[in-house]
């Protein structure tokens, strides 16, 4: 019995932790069940889908450029402000390169808000 609620827990416990990446794609919905880089990448088969990162996961940032390049670490290296440098250097890394205006994060201190005014 014991053994079942320590089970159920950690079952509980890892589902409410959001996966890093999804397979995704042109009218695909994503399906955002991977933390592991190797594994998404190896699920989607390009140029129909490809490896994304999931919008509703929290990340950690390091740098200031508009795109970003993040591995199975959920650390977002944002070193980049063209798109073609950020994916020839994912794909170098084998990693996922995104745009990180289109990722909404509530919780990032140096996103601009529009809403105060100077």
């Amino acid at each position: 019995m014991r053994s079942a609620f320590l089970f159920l827990a950690l079952l509980l416990a890892h589902s409410a932790q959001a996966a890093t990446f999804c397979v995704g794609g042109a009218g695909y919905p994503p399906q955002c069940l991977y933390d592991d880089i190797a594994l998404c990448r190896q699920a989607a088969s390009p140029p129909s889908t490809s490896c994304i990162i999931n919008p509703e996961v929290t990340l950690s940032y390091i740098g200031g450029g508009r795109y970003c390049t993040v591995g199975s670490e959920r650390v977002a290296q944002c070193l980049y402000v063209d798109r073609a440098l950020c994916n020839s250097e994912a794909t170098r890394r084998g990693v996922v390169c995104f745009d990180r205006d289109a990722v909404s994060d509530d919780i990032n201190p140096f996103r601009y808000d529009s809403r105060i005014q100077n």
